[in-house]
This record gives structure tokens, sequence and C-alpha cells, in this order.
């Protein structure tokens, strides 16, 4: 039973088993109150109580509490986050905690490109999630980065990005695989996305369609000018993001005929990454490497089948090779500017 006592009333509710509150309201110049948790018993190891004062007890008396969030054992305070929800702190599907993230991260679904980005990365450790999420931090030119790998999909990247910001995440740089509906683009091409058309459900549910999905463009531009540096060409535009991999030729027709002059590309997660990194305001990008080709009839994960279709294969990953060490550098580069500009401030 939870007990809230100040000099006014006393209450009790029941958000959690055998716990106790005390609220202690001072008595000098109408301070603001001072809140206290207590656990009777204490609570269970990897579980603490949270607290965040007035707002945490008109939480309670709400009745608008979760379970406790994760922790180390032994604690016995914390923080509420996310209009007073209590969050885990052990995050469920990335396995990961407070300092097991870099504020930069590198987020791919492609295998590949994740061993390849680590590889490149010093005294790197490795926290392997739930099946299918993967997360690994190092360093590069003394700046920790960390690189995450997720499933395929959007409502994947929903959650790794999700998680990632609980731990501290605040610039996300997405480098996946793309279908060209554009006749400019060829196989192994690169696009920087400006903008996506919401076509998946994802980024419908975290803001109205009115709501345009668009990158930091204070990122895409530091990326851009650090691939131009390296001679590596791109090409900006928009991009078409649905929640299919496969598209039959009634969605391809209709989609052609409505965005065939706006978008260069089709992708599943770019919309997305840009609304959920609005809605928790990170910082974020998405770079696309061309695999497949609507005009050229290049089917959707045709790069992907090692034994059929080596050439284009080789086109794709050479493609990616060369951007990532730039793109790892770049993030690296960006952190460094944003501590220069948090020193100067200071």
């Amino acid at each position: 039973m939870l007990a809230i006592h100040s000099r006014l009333s006393w209450r009790w509710l029941r958000p959690w088993p055998d716990s106790v509150c005390y609220l202690h309201r001072s008595h000098r110049g109408g301070a603001p109150p001072i809140i206290t948790f207590k656990s009777y018993p204490p609570p269970p190891p990897g579980y603490v109580v949270q607290t965040s004062r007035l707002a945490v007890v008109l939480s309670l008396l709400a009745g608008s509490f979760d379970k406790p969030r994760a922790a180390t054992p032994g604690s016995h305070l914390g923080h509420i986050y996310r209009g007073h929800r209590v969050l885990p702190r052990i995050q469920p599907f990335t396995k990961a905690g407070k300092g097991d993230v870099s504020s930069h991260v590198l987020v791919t679904s492609l295998e590949e490109v994740y061993e390849n980005a680590i590889s490149l990365l010093h005294d790197v450790v490795e926290r392997p999630g739930r099946p299918g999420f993967r997360l690994a931090t190092g360093s590069l030119h003394r700046a920790e980065l960390s690189v995450a790998l997720r499933p395929v999909g959007p409502s994947a990247l929903a959650i790794l990005v999700e998680e990632l910001s609980r731990l501290g995440a605040r610039v996300i740089m997405h480098l996946d695989t793309g279908l060209a509906i554009s006749p400019s683009l060829g196989i192994g091409s690169v696009v920087l996305a400006t903008a996506a058309i919401k076509g998946d459900g994802v980024s419908k549910t975290y803001a109205p369609i009115e709501v345009p999905a668009i990158p930091d463009y204070s990122l895409l531009r530091h990326i851009q000018q650090s691939l131009e540096v390296h001679n590596i060409k791109t090409v900006a535009g928009v991009v078409w993001s649905l929640d299919t991999f496969y598209l039959n030729e009634q969605l391809l027709e209709h989609g052609a005929r409505l965005y065939g002059k706006i978008a260069l590309a089709v992708d599943m997660d770019t919309a997305s990454l840009f609304t959920v990194s609005m809605n928790r305001k990170l910082m974020s990008a998405s770079v696309l490497v061309i695999e497949s080709s609507l005009p050229k009839g290049i089917e959707r994960g045709s790069s992907y089948l090692e034994d059929e279709s080596d050439e284009l294969r080789r086109k794709v990953f050479d493609s990616i090779d060369k951007l990532l060490k730039p793109l790892l550098e770049a993030l690296a580069l960006h952190m460094e500017k944003m501590k220069s500009k948090v020193n100067a401030r200071i």
C-alpha cells in the first residue's frame, strides 16, 4: 500500500504493492515540496522507485504510474521521463543501459554493414540484444561512436530509435538500401534523403500525415560535405517510404503516377526515422544505396542473392564499403563540433 503524507491530507493508493511514499511540504516561503520514496520491503533486485517532485505525486493521484523502472540492484531513487511514465533502464530489445550508447549512432538493417562498421572502430564493446538487434560501441579518432543493427522494417527501426533516445543518443545516421524509381539512378548510387513521403504506418502513428517527415538539415549538409571531401557523388532528393519490402505492380503503378516526378527512390524506413526522431527531439539523416531499379527492371532484393547476382551485389556493397569510413568520420567530426559549441557557450 502506498501512503502519501502532507500537512493537508493523507491519501492511500496502490500503484504498485508494498511501497511507501512520503511527501514533505516545506513551511518556508512556499518552496516546492520535497518528495521521498522508500520501499517497504525494499524493491526487488533491478528495480527502482522513481521521483519527479510534485508531478510524480499528481501522477500517483491520477493512477497513471507504470511498473518501476529497471535499474542496478540497490538503487532507490531515479527520475520520471516522458509524461511521468516509468521507463526500464535496461532496454528490452537492445539489452543496453545508460553509458552503453554514444550520443552519435550509425543504424542499419544490413549485417554486412554492421560487421564492417565495427571493424573500423577501436576498443569495441558489443552488446547483443534480442534476435535481430545488436549494438556495439567503439572509438574512432578519440570519438566514441555506436553502431546498431536492427531487423528490417519501420516498426523495428522505431523500437531501436526509441531505445537509443532513452539511453542518451542524440544523433542517428541511417544507412540502408533502396529501390530507384528515377531512371537517373543506377545500381550503387547514393541518395541523401531531403524528405520522406509517409507511406508507412509508423510515421502516421507518431504524427499526423500533414506533419512533414524531414531530416536535420544541418546534419544532412554536414554529411554531404564530408562525402564530397572523399569524392563520393551523392544525389539529394525525396524518398517514398512504405511498410512493404516487395511491391506489387498495382502499388508501383499507383506510386509512379503519384510520386514519380517527386521521389527518387523507395525504402521502408526513412519516414519512420525522421518522424520518430522529430518526436524525440533527435537529429537524424538517412543515406540510401540503390540496390534495385524500377525503370531498369531489377527487382527488389536482387543484390542480396550471392549466387544469382554477383555483379549487382558487388556494385551495391562496393558503394557501401566506400561510404562506411567517411560516414563514421563525419559522425566523429560532428560530435567534436557539438562539443565545441557547448564549450563556447560555457
